[in-house]
């Protein structure tokens, strides 16, 4: 078992302080900019279903082998997840300098760049597509339960609840067993903990960040 697993942040004494609070501040940032242009990119598609229509639809909606791109929503959805994949990134480099959590740093900066293959690879683009959306699902629900071993509780027991969710989403979704939700619906059942559970682990580095500090 990696060393770092049997260490939660505190009171580990090789902190790296500022790394934490970088890696909190730009957690937050991206995960918070991505909620917000979501919700946007959906109230400007004419006719979205959230319950029938997956989310990458947003950025570009494609139906036997027909795509279209329904703007603004196609440009703001591409571009946020784009930023939030570099977030993602910068976040695993910060917390793996601040903490040296080699985990929990490569499964985020896998999340990071199938985010950033979502945004880049569309839906017109088919394969590779599925491929980087598959990618970001399974990166970030691994992340959340391998965030069970280094923080405390309470965070400990939402994170992994948020991982367990996400990843048992995943394969409903994948299997076609979408609980009378819809495709999209049981997407979002994928993502939603995630972006919770994001924007709280963001808080909880920053606050071991000004901990460390004092």
């Amino acid at each position: 078992m990696p060393t770092f697993l049997n260490n939660r942040l505190l009171p580990h004494t090789d902190i790296d302080a500022p790394s934490l609070k970088h890696a909190g501040t730009i957690l937050f940032v991206g995960v918070a900019q991505f909620a917000f242009f979501l919700v946007l990119a959906e109230i400007h598609y004419p006719g979205y279903d959230v319950s029938v229509q997956t989310i990458s639809d947003l950025g570009a909606t494609c139906v036997r082998g027909v795509c279209r791109f329904v703007q603004p929503s196609s440009d703001i959805f591409n571009v946020s997840i784009v930023i939030l994949g570099i977030a993602l990134l910068f976040t695993a480099y910060f917390l793996w300098k601040g903490c040296g959590s080699k985990a929990l740093s490569f499964f985020g900066g896998l999340a990071g760049i199938g985010s950033m293959g979502v945004g880049i690879f569309n839906e017109s683009y088919g394969g590779a597509h599925v491929f980087f959306s598959a990618l970001t699902f399974f990166s970030i629900g691994i992340q959340a339960l391998l965030e069970f071993k280094v923080v405390r509780a309470p965070f400990s027991y939402f994170s992994a609840a948020a991982g367990v969710i996400t990843l048992v989403a995943v394969v409903l979704y994948g299997t076609g067993t979408y609980l009378g939700l819809g495709q999209g619906g049981m997407e979002r059942m994928v993502v939603y903990p995630v972006l919770i559970g994001g924007l709280a682990f963001a808080g909880y580095l920053i606050a071991m960040g000004e901990a460390h500090t004092l």
